[in-house]
């Protein structure tokens, strides 16, 4: 069951949804039977205990989602997560449908998953083919929900299509966009490797590991790494890290007061010399110089 989070001043009642006497931890009902009474003071929105999409299929409207207004009209889908303060938009003629999950309904994720859960936008556009995703998918759950049957296969079937779904939602533009011929799934994949290179990267950004290496850990081959850089980043895998690694680098040289040295072994260079080189084959330029250009920057000490 369902149990959103209560607020000074707010509570946010969605019982009167049906519901299967073995609630498989999702719900789905129109937009318009969403609880618009309990508003709290301030008329910010009710803060909620789960995720919530709300995909809206006539009117336009406001939706607000932790004090910024998302313009909302046909096709319009937000995405909510809990703890967030959000407000429906109520305009006349807004209708839509909404799925609620509880936050145990999502599997646990590890970093790579948390990456591209955070990397859903909270508002984006569905094209007529895609809504009606959607929608089908609403219906799904509902059969889910109370069709006969062992709960956990049930329970397991409703996740990965919602999953699925959320994991669409996560797919940076150039995915979307150039890989137009390739299967759902392909593109599912080609999403869950960019996500878990970027979120690996944040991780390992010091230990200079080896494409290859970034590779094992994501699970898939060393050239489908390079070809899905190549697709949205336009460079290969080992320039993306390249990249990265010198943008830290200038960063760092600019918002604090280390040495080239200190930065060189923060990098995981292993030596100064080592990291010098590695700079000026990125920006031409030694790291002393690039900081003597830019000392007009604000500098910050990091401990």
């Amino acid at each position: 069951m369902l149990r959103p989070e209560k607020t000074p001043g707010t509570e946010i009642d969605i019982s009167h949804v049906a519901r299967p006497s073995q609630p498989l931890g999702v719900l789905t009902f129109p937009l318009s039977q969403y609880p618009l009474s309990a508003e709290p003071r301030g008329g910010l929105g009710q803060r909620i205990g789960f995720f919530l999409l709300a995909l809206y299929t006539s009117g336009e409207g406001v939706h607000w989602v932790d004090g910024e207004g998302y313009e909302v009209k046909p096709g319009s889908l937000i995405f909510v997560r809990p703890r967030q303060v959000h407000r429906v938009a109520t305009a006349n003629g807004i209708s839509g449908e909404c799925i609620a999950l509880h936050p145990d309904f999502v599997p646990p994720q590890d970093d790579v998953g948390r990456h591209w859960i955070s990397a859903v936008p909270t508002r984006q556009s569905l094209c007529p083919a895609r809504q009606q995703d959607f929608l089908c998918l609403t219906r799904a759950v509902l059969r889910y929900s109370w069709n006969a049957g062992a709960y956990e296969d049930r329970r397991r079937a409703a996740q990965q299509r919602i999953m699925s779904l959320l994991l669409e939602l996560s797919l940076p533009p150039g995915i979307r966009e150039a890989t137009t011929r390739e299967s759902v799934p392909e593109k599912l994949r080609a999403g869950w490797v960019l996500r878990g290179f970027e979120a690996l990267i944040k991780k390992h950004l010091s230990d200079r590991l080896s494409i290859q290496e970034y590779a094992r850990k994501i699970g898939c081959a060393e050239r489908t790494l390079t070809r899905v850089t190549l697709v949205v980043h336009g460079c290969t895998a080992k320039q993306y890290l390249d990249e990265r690694t010198a943008t830290e680098f200038k960063r760092l040289l600019l918002q604090t007061t280390m040495t080239v040295t200190d930065i060189s072994y923060r990098l995981g260079f292993g030596d100064g010399s080592h990291g010098v080189r590695f700079f000026h084959r990125m920006e031409s330029c030694t790291p002393e110089e690039y900081r003597r250009r830019n000392r007009q920057h604000r500098v910050v000490d990091v401990q």
